[in-house]
């Protein structure tokens, strides 16, 4: 028998999910629900995403709804599903929606939950420096992501892993994972577990304005944060009055010579060398002062311009050293 599967989601993170799920001759993917198609950028043109190519590629029908009423959970019902299957839906799923699926619907949350509910945990672990995430899997509830576990997979985090990296690592394993969990579930080889609530952290919604870089704090911090913002909002500063992306970054120990230098200027790299991520020895043509503390500066962007590596950058803005970052007039 083949499971007939409805899948919730709107964002990039479920797309491999869903086409490992179509790829899958045991499973019937017989709709997918998500939102609306919005209008983006400065054009207001439509953009389609991955999860709509591949409905399109196999002949899925989409479920569009800012809200799941009684007149989509009709139509859900049509199909006879079997489970549910949400990753990155924004959507709420009443328990009248639930109860149509015998084997109840299935949340995917790239965390290791209870640590990190909410809607930002891949950029919370790395805010915090974590070295270890994973993926949860588990029953939905109506408490934010606090539905009894299924299965769990754990996955380290590398010094040079950002957002978008550490989204991708992630996606890719579960769509592996996925697979095999929905089968053990279904033939109830694997029982869910209940969360421990007292181990329960939050994350919190991002804003651009998140994005602006405090260089009053040390480094490790500051590196930290544009991993976590990689992608968007990224961490930004300004020079020259104009917003200035930074990219890349390690950060390292003060050097003596700019121990007297303020906060936020631009120092020269006094010809150091450093080991990058890819424990390559690079030479360091300029940081950033921070609290007891600097930061290499690997790649930017300025306002208007494209990605750069640092060396090209301060060929075409020789003024770049010695300069203050973080004044805007």
């Amino acid at each position: 028998m083949k499971i007939n599967i409805i899948f919730f989601g709107t964002g990039q993170f479920g797309a491999k999910s869903l086409l490992s799920l179509c790829n899958n001759n045991q499973f019937n993917v017989k709709a997918i629900v998500t939102q609306p198609k919005k209008k983006k950028g400065r054009d207001r043109k439509i953009i389609t995403n991955d999860i709509e190519n591949i409905a399109d590629n196999f002949n899925i029908e989409i479920l569009r709804s800012e809200k799941i009423d009684d007149k989509l959970i009709e139509k859900v019902s049509t199909f006879n599903p079997h489970i549910g299957i949400l990753i990155s839906s924004s959507h709420f799923l009443s328990k009248k929606l639930i109860d149509i699926f015998p084997y109840n619907v299935i949340n995917v949350h790239p965390s290791l939950l209870p640590q990190y509910r909410g809607s930002s945990p891949m950029q919370s672990a790395l805010s915090n420096g974590e070295k270890i995430t994973g993926i949860t899997i588990m029953n939905i509830s109506n408490k934010l992501d606090a539905g009894p576990i299924i299965a769990q997979y754990i996955i380290k985090i590398d010094d040079g892993d950002n957002f978008v990296t550490l989204a991708n690592k992630l996606s890719i394993k579960t769509s592996l994972f996925l697979n095999k969990v929905i089968h053990k579930y279904i033939n109830k080889e694997i029982t869910s577990e209940k969360q421990q609530e007292v181990r329960a952290t939050y994350t919190n919604k991002i804003f651009k304005s998140n994005g602006k870089i405090k260089w009053k704090q040390n480094s490790h911090m500051i590196n930290n944060q544009i991993r976590s913002l990689s992608g968007w909002p990224n961490s930004f500063t300004f020079f020259n009055n104009k917003q200035l992306i930074i990219h890349a970054a390690v950060p390292i120990q003060l050097d003596n010579q700019n121990i007297k230098k303020k906060i936020g200027i631009v120092c020269s790299g006094n010809n150091r060398e450093y080991t990058n991520n890819l424990n390559e020895v690079k030479k360091i043509y300029a940081t950033v002062r921070c609290y007891k503390s600097e930061l290499i500066i690997e790649e930017l962007q300025l306002e208007n311009k494209k990605r750069m590596s640092i060396q090209s950058f301060i060929n075409g803005n020789n003024n770049f050293i010695n300069s203050t970052l973080n004044y805007k007039k």
